[in-house]
């Protein structure tokens, strides 16, 4: 009915309510913030699906600036073998913060990637985690 589905804002502030809605905040401020994540189209993003439809993982660039989404649908701790370009890519969110309700970060904070471009994270489960190569992270004024 209409009342059941009207958002109760008075519980935003209290758990497990606040954690989600730091989560969300967090989500579009970083839209705001790195290009990579809000412009750019279906032409500048690179999707994977790995491990039968479990782990996914976005790429998208622009405007000099690359982000990395992995996501992990399962209810499991994933290894994600990546192929990136070479570079430092920045952690920026990790859904496993005390923030958002989780045990604390389960992602490293820096992936740095050789020529070789191959590197692997470690996935929480239900996890995501949003990186930006940090040699070319640009954001908005």
């Amino acid at each position: 009915s209409f009342r059941r589905s009207r958002l109760a804002w008075d519980v935003q502030d209290r758990e497990p309510h606040a954690w989600l809605w730091q989560y969300y905040r967090a989500l579009l401020a970083m839209r705001r913030r790195y290009p990579a994540l809000a412009v750019g189209g279906k032409r500048r993003l690179r999707a994977q699906v790995k491990d039968v439809k479990i782990l996914v993982v976005l790429r998208r660039a622009f405007a000099g600036a690359t982000a990395l989404v992995v996501l992990n649908f399962a209810p499991d701790v994933r290894s994600v073998p990546l192929r990136l370009p070479a570079g430092r890519w920045r952690r920026v969110l990790d859904s496993g913060e005390e923030r958002y309700g989780g045990p604390g970060p389960q992602t490293p904070r820096l992936l740095s990637v050789s020529r070789r471009h191959n590197t692997r994270v470690h996935m929480a489960p239900w996890g995501v985690a949003i990186f930006l190569r940090t040699d070319a992270t640009h954001s908005r004024p």
